[in-house]
């Protein structure tokens, strides 16, 4: 039986190989939020690209994506879709970030602090996936280490375009941690990361200090904005230290 995974992270779609099903990645570049019970806001993005897993593309494919355009969905295939999804996931590294500082979307890239905590994130997972041998391809022109390196830019960004209350959104992890719902993704983000770190012998106390503290405000039933860019980054630095046997 085929299954296409539209949900991010890696996770279902190495559960449902392992169980010879007939499995299909689709990276999702949709924004969108709950605003109430039943309903649901689109925020921005159609984008939709979908591919065989980990790689090529069927007949399936095709008529999967020539539907959803028809639809008005701006669908295409992929035929690395393991790059892309990896790629995504990367993407979404941030959203225990914001959720835990309660950030916007838009508004993450604004201050130099928060672009310098996302490009030191990302550096951690640029050294893992290098190390495992992945390919992670990034959204646009940049690969991920250039993507890192723009993050870097001092200064202050505006937001493009400015924010209004139509625009503004928040990732996932965000909402979740808004609407009390008790669990988190960031295992299958973050985490992803950090288990992958544990097996290649690369550390990263960022990625591991965004895990923990964001499952731990989902579990308690805490609203987003608990941490500061600061109160995360001595996290770390007293994650690392004490995995290294330090005082």
């Amino acid at each position: 039986m085929p299954i296409i995974c539209f949900q991010n992270g890696v996770t279902n779609e190495a559960w449902l190989t392992k169980r010879n099903f007939l499995t299909y990645g689709c990276t999702v570049m949709v924004g969108a939020g709950i605003t109430e019970p039943g309903v649901v806001r689109h925020s921005g993005g159609k984008m939709l690209e979908i591919g065989s897993w980990p790689s090529g593309v069927d007949n399936l494919c095709l008529r999967i994506t020539k539907d959803l355009q028809l639809s008005g969905m701006e669908a295409n295939v992929d035929e690395n879709i393991e790059n892309g999804k990896w790629g995504k996931l990367v993407r979404n590294l941030s959203n225990a970030y914001l959720a835990l500082t309660d950030l916007s979307v838009q508004e993450a890239s604004c201050l130099q602090e928060d672009r310098f905590f996302i490009a030191d994130v990302n550096e951690e997972a640029a050294n893992v996936t290098e190390a495992a041998g992945l390919f992670v391809r990034s959204i646009g022109k940049r690969n991920l280490r250039e993507q890192i390196d723009h993050l870097r830019t001092g200064g202050v960004w505006p937001a493009r375009p400015p924010v209004t209350e139509t625009n503004r959104s928040y990732p996932s992890t965000w909402q979740d941690l808004k609407a009390k719902r008790g669990s988190v993704e960031v295992d299958h983000f973050n985490g992803a990361i950090v288990r992958l770190g544990e097996i290649h012998g690369v550390e990263t106390p960022l990625n591991r200090v965004l895990r923990d503290l964001c499952r731990d405000a989902a579990s308690r039933l805490l609203d987003p904005g608990t941490e500061t860019c600061e109160s995360l980054r001595n996290a770390a630095k007293n994650t690392d230290r004490g995995a290294r046997g330090g005082t």
